[in-house]
């Protein structure tokens, strides 16, 4: 077969050339068909739950199908830039510096900071978010873990820790986590936290704005706290209920084919700034700088703390 294909194509002969056309047309169609399939498999993958309703909460909505959306929805690269931007203006690292992304997700943060020459580690709570970030980026160094154990890393280890994307809101007990880096890190070092005005802050899920030319929130005189976004196969909706502490971010995706629903449901342990600061006074941190993020997702009330670790030692854990 594949020789009489070879004479086709290599005969010089005119009456050949529609039947060469004919054949390019059919592999073009062929692979335009795999594309799609491909594509339509990607899109309704997500949704192969029988039950009509599905509900996940807290670490439990990490799993395969959100984290394969979830770079889609947050859009990270944009903070990846203005926090690796900050960084280096701000604490000067030098190719000896260790660097810990707490809750790191699918790894983008420490891919870029080892691209750049620096030695970076990331773990997160949800092992598909470490599934994934070790199969996009498998030259870097990734552990499902949580920073609820004190012992998961020798005092002293790094020289910088992040926590940044609302991380720290995931987390209740912030004097636990405070202490544990204050422990994790060398004297001097660097401790960046993602921190907002719990009552101000734009509450549009990135994906929701990223397309827009202006950002809603600027020009709605009441706060917009829903989002809603058409994908192809299910339609999102992210919305924040600030009735009580905890705070509830809830995410909706509905299958326009079966109208079944996964709901999400993220408690957010929300403490103003001020308070975040005096907890962090408390664990061996001063403020050394801090930047808003207005520059990077329009919002200048949000914002990336920079703590450093005072010399000197805690109790023992």
């Amino acid at each position: 077969m594949f020789s009489y294909l070879y004479r086709i194509f290599t005969a010089s002969s005119g009456n050949m050339y529609l039947l060469k056309l004919v054949i390019i047309l059919a592999i073009l169609l062929v692979l335009l068909i795999q594309y799609r399939t491909q594509q339509e498999k990607n899109q309704t993958e997500g949704f192969s739950q029988k039950e009509s309703y599905v509900l996940k909460q807290d670490e439990n909505k990490y799993d395969d199908f959100y984290v394969e959306l979830y770079d889609t929805i947050q859009k990270p690269e944009q903070r990846n830039v203005f926090e690796i931007m900050i960084l280096l203006r701000q604490t000067m690292p030098t190719k000896k510096s260790n660097i810990l992304d707490i809750g790191c997700g699918t790894g983008s943060l420490v891919n870029e900071m080892t691209k750049l020459g620096y030695r970076a580690y990331g773990i997160d709570k949800s092992q598909a978010m470490i599934d994934a970030a070790e199969k996009k980026h498998s030259d870097n160094d990734f552990k499902c873990t949580d920073i609820v154990d004190p012992m998961e890393f020798e005092p002293s280890t790094f020289t910088h820790i992040l926590c940044t994307n609302f991380t720290i809101y995931e987390i209740d007990d912030k004097m636990k986590f405070f202490r544990h880096c204050f422990h994790w890190l060398a004297q001097g070092g660097y401790l960046f936290v993602h921190l907002v005005d719990p009552d101000k802050f734009d509450t549009i899920t990135p994906i929701g704005k990223h397309k827009l030319d202006k950002n809603p929130q600027r020009i709605s005189k009441k706060r917009i706290t829903d989002t809603t976004v058409d994908f192809p196969k299910f339609e999102y909706k992210s919305s924040y209920d600030f009735g009580e502490n905890p705070a509830i971010f809830k995410e909706t995706f509905t299958d326009k084919k079966t109208k079944n629903i996964r709901q999400n449901e993220q408690r957010l342990y929300f403490v103003s700034v001020d308070g975040i600061i005096d907890i962090a006074k408390k664990n061996g941190f001063i403020v050394h700088s801090k930047a808003d993020m207005e520059d990077c997702i329009d919002d200048s009330n949000q914002y990336l703390y920079i703590f450093e670790r005072i010399q000197g030692n805690l109790p023992l854990l």
